[in-house]
């Protein structure tokens, strides 16, 4: 039970706050802005003094990623972003929504070049294509699929130019031929499976 000292206690500090406020030395204004998803999980918190982003990950949990700014680039037809730029320092990573607001693609850029993942998805969510970009060329693992998850070509890139051994899958999924890029990026032998 509270006594009447705690309550006094109380009273003061409630009425130092207030006499603040009305004299202005209180700064009122609205700190953070939070997004949430359709499921009241918690997406982003906007820090309004610097504008800086905070964003969560899949659930709502601590911040995977903060950013300088933001900005929408482009609207869809019922007013939900389609495509959003987020600054950080150097950086500008652009991600491009469905209708759905389902993600459609990401693409990283640094100092104006190309770097980092750039993917696109089918409205499942399920990876179209991805690709690694280093100072503005390909280069790394590459891959392109089928809305089902199934490969349609898996190869490699070394300096912008395909290397190595390529694959090729056929509808059901299946290998259906191969090409091996030599050093220049030119194939240098190709090879097709019977179905």
């Amino acid at each position: 039970m509270k006594t009447s000292t705690d309550m006094k206690q109380r009273l003061h500090i409630v009425t130092l706050a207030a006499a603040a406020l009305l004299a202005g030395a209180c700064d009122t204004t609205p700190k953070h802005q939070q997004f949430y998803s359709a499921d009241s999980t918690l997406c982003a918190t906007h820090n309004l003094r610097d504008d800086s982003w905070l964003i969560a990950d899949r659930n709502g949990a601590e911040p995977v990623q903060q950013y300088d700014s933001m900005r929408v680039i482009e609207r869809g037809e019922q007013g939900h972003p389609k495509t959003v730029v987020y600054y950080s320092g150097p950086w500008q990573h652009q991600f491009q929504y469905y209708s759905t607001m389902q993600l459609f693609s990401e693409q990283h850029l640094k100092d104006g070049r190309k770097e980092g993942r750039w993917a696109s998805f089918y409205p499942n969510g399920n990876v179209w294509s991805e690709s690694t970009y280093v100072d503005g060329r390909q280069e790394g693992p590459y891959r392109s699929m089928r809305e089902n998850g199934a490969p349609i070509v898996i190869g490699q890139y070394s300096h912008g130019m395909p290397a190595g051994q390529w694959e090729f899958y056929d509808a059901m999924g299946n290998l259906a031929g191969t090409t091996m890029y030599g050093a220049d990026g030119k194939p240098v032998q190709k090879e097709e499976f019977a179905e």
